[in-house]
């Protein structure tokens, strides 16, 4: 039996449906954030890893992690994931699940990366998806409510393709389609002074 919980007996790829990252932003640059990830597995797999991504800056912290699949609590575990990101390794590795569809719904606090500008506003920086994914996603989507007012916002999918980000007062939102393998969405958003 595979240790790791998104390997096992069928060499066939999981396929991720959607996931949905949802964001509130404190002053300080802590993130609150709940995460739906839909994925569907083929036969004999055990579970999910979900890689948190690091900066140029050095490793974001990731706290108060909970984890549910299908609607329970699960078993996690952290472990070395690419490069040096920190990973959950989310299942039991001795427990295989049913092929197809399964919902992981997950909630934390991170960091964002905050600068000030000349101007008195804040640049925010979140790397709200990490490219550390073994397959791609469908959808993704990534919410995220600021401390305050937005006068500006950007995604970057990692890859050629643009992506929009847009503003509804202190809201940030993003959409992406068919994301690839190994690639993030990261959304930016400047904050009045």
């Amino acid at each position: 039996m595979a240790n790791d919980p998104s390997e096992g007996v069928s060499d066939e790829p999981a396929e991720g449906q959607s996931i949905i990252v949802r964001g509130l932003l404190a002053a300080d640059g802590t993130v609150h954030v709940s995460e739906t990830i839909v994925v569907s597995f083929p036969t004999g797999r055990h579970g999910l890893e979900r890689s948190f991504p690091s900066t140029d800056h050095g490793t974001v912290p990731v706290d108060n992690l909970t984890i549910a699949a299908d609607g329970q609590p699960a078993p996690w575990a952290w472990v070395q994931g690419l490069g040096q990101d920190p990973t959950a390794r989310i299942g039991n590795p001795n427990v295989t699940l049913a092929p197809g569809r399964h919902t992981y719904d997950l909630t934390y606090t991170t960091a964002a990366q905050g600068e000030k500008e000349p101007d008195g506003s804040t640049t925010w920086t979140w790397n709200a998806i990490g490219d550390g994914w073994r397959f791609g996603f469908g959808t993704v989507k990534v919410s995220a409510v600021f401390p305050g007012e937005l006068t500006q916002a950007a995604c970057d999918r990692g890859d050629d393709v643009p992506c929009t980000a847009t503003i509804d007062g202190r809201k940030l939102s993003a959409t992406a389609m068919e994301l690839p393998p190994a690639s993030g969405l990261t959304v930016s958003a400047s904050v009045r002074g």
